[in-house]
């Protein structure tokens, strides 16, 4: 996803503009960002079911987790420039992203992150 926004910061930059101005790209992206978090949810629902993340806490936790984690990933980057980050790195991008998950990691969803770092995906 970083590559993707730092490719097309004109629109990461000023989407809100951009959609204003192109009714249908804003319904396009307004789906888009609708799948991303239900696919975001998905993965944190399965994660829970095979125990590598916490149990929610309360009813729509991760549903709310969902839609925190998808205005960090699409906003990141016009933040890194609103506090003067004129240069943003995708390892800051990752560690930004993977701290939010990283608090539902439970005892075996730990080591398996470990190991997917050590694989290259961070």
């Amino acid at each position: 996803m970083f590559q993707l926004q730092h490719q097309y910061q004109f629109f990461y930059l000023d989407t809100l503009e951009v959609l204003r101005a192109y009714p249908e790209i804003a319904e396009k992206h307004r789906l888009l960002l609708g799948f991303q978090r239900q696919q975001i949810q998905f993965m944190m629902e399965f994660n829970v079911s095979r125990g590598s993340f916490i149990q929610p806490e309360y009813e729509n936790q991760l549903r709310q987790l969902a839609h925190i984690f998808c205005m960090a990933m699409d906003n990141w980057m016009s933040y890194q420039y609103i506090n003067g980050n004129n240069e943003p790195e995708e390892k800051n991008y990752c560690n930004d992203l993977w701290s939010i998950l990283k608090v539902l990691f439970t005892d075996m969803g730990t080591p398996e992150f470990r190991q997917l770092i050590n694989k290259g995906f961070d």
